[in-house]
């Protein structure tokens, strides 16, 4: 384990996390916009994404949680097919907590690096802010992968009336839909 103290602290997150080849686990209670965009079109690469964040009201967070959901979430609504047509699934699962139960600052890389500290995944915290960073490598590393994972498994089973959890779901069908039903019963009538 090595330690970093100072600004720039994303020098030991952006890079790595952008880096990643097999899967990015990260629990920041904020993130900006930006960075959000970033974790999508990671997960658009078919890295696959575990975030914990939470349902802060602050509007960048805010924000930042349409572009997270609506990257999970195919389009729905009448009109949204056009939409749907170009939309794919990306491997990417969002855990949204109440903002008081959210406090902890984790990032694991492809599970052989892994930062925890003070840093949210925002430009300030990442290159403005005096943060502190421990690192950890090969099998500490693991290690905090083994945290991450108890701690999303400890908001499901203890906190579930605190959380939401957007996962990729099926959409309907256009022909099980009420639409689509109504549209096939007037085309095929005998």
């Amino acid at each position: 384990m090595r330690t970093y103290i100072g600004k720039g602290a994303g020098a030991h997150i952006e890079m790595k996390l952008l880096g990643a080849k097999r899967y990015v686990l990260i629990c920041s209670p904020y993130i900006s916009p930006d960075y959000a965009s970033r974790v999508v079109s990671l997960a658009s690469n078919n890295v696959a994404i575990r975030l914990i964040t939470s349902n802060s009201q602050e509007p960048y967070q805010q924000q930042s949680l349409r572009i997270l959901r609506d990257s999970i979430t195919p389009p729905r609504g009448l009109f949204a097919f056009r939409k749907r047509r170009n939309w794919r699934r990306i491997p990417l699962e969002l855990m949204i907590i109440n903002e008081k139960l959210v406090h902890a600052k984790m990032y694991v890389i492809d599970g052989d690096y892994a930062v925890v500290g003070s840093a949210n995944m925002t430009k300030n915290g990442f290159w403005d802010n005096i943060e502190y960073l421990m690192i950890f490598e090969g099998e500490e590393a693991q290690k905090i992968e083994e945290d991450f994972q108890t701690l999303w498994r400890v908001y499901l089973q203890h906190y579930r009336e605190y959380i939401q959890v957007f996962e990729y779901q099926e959409p309907i069908a256009p022909e099980r839909s009420v639409f689509g039903s109504i549209v096939g019963k007037i085309f095929t009538r005998d």
